[in-house]
């Protein structure tokens, strides 16, 4: 939805013009298909950013003493705090979304469908980056008798 000011009224907390929005597109007969559209990009591109913030764009740190320039997984010094982080700025984005959902969107269900789709598909790979990490470098070491 080029255009339509959606980033801005989102950033801005602007409820008046997001429920102004939603009622306009609402007249039109796609136009709030439309509107879950440009809502579901909005959130994923916005989770997108706490991803990479977090654990970085594939989830590989560089190793500055390989020539190659080839990331090798390694762990953090402390893993606690990315994950604090990242799970206190995913409560913060899912808290704006849901505010907007219920005071300016109605309470519409096809809408809260739509956000908690996005939600579980920014939350898994994350989720799943960090304990399949934990699990390798926690992992019991076998003894072989």
């Amino acid at each position: 939805m080029p255009g339509s000011g959606l980033d801005i009224m989102i950033d801005t907390g602007n409820i008046n013009e997001l429920e102004r929005l939603y009622s306009l597109y609402a007249l039109v007969p796609t136009g709030l298909m439309v509107l879950k559209k440009a809502l579901k990009e909005s959130l994923a591109s916005r989770g997108k950013v706490i991803n990479e913030y977090t654990i970085g764009s594939d989830g590989v740190e560089q190793d500055e003493s390989d020539p190659k320039g080839k990331g090798k997984a390694k762990a953090p010094g402390n893993s606690l705090i990315p994950a604090t982080e990242w799970v206190q700025r995913v409560l913060e984005l899912k808290d704006l979304f849901d505010n907007i959902w219920k005071n300016a969107f109605k309470s519409d269900r096809d809408v809260e469908v739509a956000i908690n789709e996005v939600s579980y598909y920014l939350v898994f790979p994350f989720v799943y980056s960090f304990f399949s990490g934990f699990w390798v470098l926690h992992q019991p070491q076998r003894q072989m008798f």
